[in-house]
């Protein structure tokens, strides 16, 4: 199968259009061949041709290399610029493990023609080919932009840019200056005020305390302010450590922009084993340093590209075709949560427990892959195949799948692909509705169906059914007309209209309607303090989302900003207020992308893909064998997540 994959790869892939020029019908030059000569342009695997016994590139590919590219169909020219900012993008897991021995060697692929199309690098006219509307040109007239290597033994012919012109800005630095800074680090470069500051070079030959006897040899190469990293780099090096029976030794390879962002952009990793231990945060700092990653490969010389890449060893559920990387996952929704118990999805469908659910203190821990919506904390998870699981362990392989055509879940419903929503009962699942959209709660649900209604319902019958207004509610009552999104906490119900409005009606123990409702636990009648709310309030306009939690109320408006009302006595809703019951929504956040919380924490994802929160967690997290009650008044950053290798 590998064979199959890999010569599909080498004569379909590489003959994949990559241009939108014209082709001209002119003299027959030549032919291309496929060759084991693999090439990198600064680390990252490109698709290179035999032509006349040298290694050539597609052009056109060098745009998600750290070129511009541009085609002019008037004057027939292809322009190729260097630039720093533009993202870069890799070849697939698949395209990068391909065996030099499958590659079937001096196979024609195509024929070059003679053309009047000119091709020029940084404004320099340079030889280029044409085949079949794609222009070929040799790796080595990129020389203007980078150091052009070739090993003989790998047979890989290389392209760094990012090194060369920062050695070339290192040379011609002026007043550079050589410093002590301890810990087995020095620095040589320009300085300010006695700290690194403008171009310099810091090596690191330290050991690292954590894991006794860990030596590490880098050397960073890039710009400093007052002492802090901040600007292009360029950092290569070896960590030989050992732990238990684990003996290793790490190459690893970063290069990026720092003012974008801490560890953002390109970086590999070689590692001379697959399975690199992962050490359990509770007791020691984990030793992976994969976070943010783009790959982690195996130095293999068998392969066209000299690595090998395994599922096993790649972040981002084995896809290497991202932009971008950052020490933190770029997170997209919130799971369908339960009070506090948060669980949170990254833009790779990658889900984890976020920051002060029970088991997952200040961190956010991955959790399982390949996920649509689920609540960890709750045992349900709703894989993108529409598969309902329910998690019996930790580990994924004993997960159970219950339903197999779920569109949206929760503990105890669910909606299937034909609009159907469904109950648990316990012995198997009731049919409760037809063409529903969306649904929120469960025992005490309100749902929304495609034609806008607004419908609630108690589960079981029994006592306790005659709900709200003394009347049977075990069976589906309609509420309203017009909606476009629904929200439960059990005792508050909301929705939108489709003119942005937001009603609510129920309880309104926090103030999330506007006024308090108090109540004895000793004389509770939860029927009688029902009765009087049961028509609708209107609680402001503009608004596209709403949530629930426990007395609290959370919504977004269209222009990203989150608005809520309710208990505030951690000052989650309004902060630096003493004002323990919010009476109107108001202002929690800007720029917000999804949402989720409880009555005493509230967590927010931001345009940028950030996670946020503010408040109090509602559980108590143990840490040390103490309980930590931290209130955060002001937003705080989710710093650390922990990814394990599997």
């Amino acid at each position: 199968m590998k064979k199959i994959i890999s010569i599909v790869i080498i004569l379909t892939i590489l003959l994949c259009s990559c241009v939108n020029a014209p082709v001209s019908a002119f003299e027959k030059n030549g032919d291309v061949y496929t060759t084991d000569i693999g090439a990198l342009i600064d680390e990252q695997p490109i698709k290179s041709y035999n032509y006349q016994d040298h290694t050539y590139i597609c052009a056109e590919d060098l745009r998600g290399y750290g070129f511009d590219v541009d085609w002019n169909n008037e004057l027939r020219t292809l322009s190729i610029e260097k630039n720093n900012s533009i993202d870069r993008t890799s070849l697939s897991k698949d395209e990068i493990n391909i065996l030099k021995s499958d590659i079937p060697l001096y196979t024609k692929i195509a024929e070059v023609y003679s053309t009047d199309i000119k091709t020029y690098l940084s404004g320099e006219l340079t030889e280029a080919c044409n085949i079949d509307g794609k222009t070929l040109i040799q790796l080595s007239a990129l020389n203007k932009y980078g150091y052009v290597e070739y090993d003989d033994n790998s047979r890989l012919a290389k392209l760094n840019t990012v090194k060369y012109q920062l050695d070339n800005a290192f040379e011609t630095a002026e007043n550079k200056t050589e410093l002590v800074l301890g810990n087995g680090i020095t620095y040589y470069g320009q300085t300010k005020n006695g700290v690194p500051h403008g171009i310099g070079k810091r090596f690191d030959k330290s050991v690292m305390s954590e894991f006794p006897g860990t030596i590490s040899d880098m050397e960073y190469l890039g710009y400093f302010t007052e002492g802090t990293e901040n600007g292009f780099y360029y950092e290569s090096g070896t960590e030989e450590y050992t732990i238990g029976s684990y003996i290793a030794k790490d190459e690893y390879i970063t290069f990026g922009n720092k003012e974008l962002g801490d560890n953002l952009g390109f970086q590999h990793s070689y590692s001379t084993y697959h399975f690199r231990p992962t050490v359990n945060d509770s007791t020691t700092s984990t030793i992976d340093r994969r976070d943010g990653f783009i790959r982690s490969a195996v130095i293999d010389s068998s392969y066209l590209y000299g690595i090998n890449v395994s599922d096993l060893s790649v972040i981002n559920n084995g896809d290497l075709n991202v932009s971008k990387c950052d020490y933190l996952p770029k997170f997209d929704r919130f799971g369908t949560n339960n009070y506090s118990e948060i669980s949170v999805i990254d833009e790779n469908d990658n889900l984890y427990t976020a920051p002060f659910s029970t088991d997952s203190y200040k961190n956010a821990v991955y959790r399982r892959r390949n996920i649509l919506d689920g609540n960890y904390s709750e045992n349900w998870l709703l894989a993108k195949d529409n598969k309902l699981y329910i998690k019996t362990s930790n580990d994924d392989t004993e997960d159970v799948c219950t339903v197999e055509n779920a569109v949206s879940a929760s503990y105890q419903n669910y909606i299937d692909t034909d609009g159907t929503l469904w109950e648990d009962v316990g012995y198997g699942y009731k049919k409760i509705d037809s063409n529903v959209k969306q649904f929120s709660g469960q025992s005490y649900v309100i749902y929304l169906k495609n034609d806008g209604s607004v419908w609630t319902y108690r589960s079981a019958p029994g006592p306790g059914s005659e709900w709200i207004d003394k009347k049977d509610y075990s069976a589906p009552v309609k509420r309203a007309d017009n909606a476009m999104s629904v929200a439960t906490d059990g005792n508050t119900y909301y929705y939108i209209k489709q003119d942005g409005s937001l009603w609510g009606f129920g309880a309104s123990y926090g103030g999330q309607l506007g006024y308090i409702e108090t109540y004895s636990f000793e004389t509770y009648d939860y029927l009688s303090s029902m009765y009087n709310y049961t028509s609708p309030v209107k609680l402001g306009d503009g608004f596209i989302n709403v949530k629930a939690a426990n007395n609290v109320c959370y919504a977004l408006k269209s222009d990203g900003s989150l608005w809520g009302a309710g208990e505030n006595e951690y000052g989650h809703i309004l902060t630096g207020s003493d004002e323990k019951n919010v009476l109107n929504m108001v202002k929690i956040a800007d720029d917000v992308k999804d949402f989720a919380g409880g009555s005493s924490i509230i967590y927010i994802i931001k345009t940028d893909g950030s996670l946020l929160y503010r408040g109090k967690p509602y559980y108590r997290s143990m840490v040390n064998g103490e309980y930590k009650n931290t209130i955060f008044s002001d937003f705080t950053r989710c710093d650390a997540v922990y990814e394990p290798v599997q």
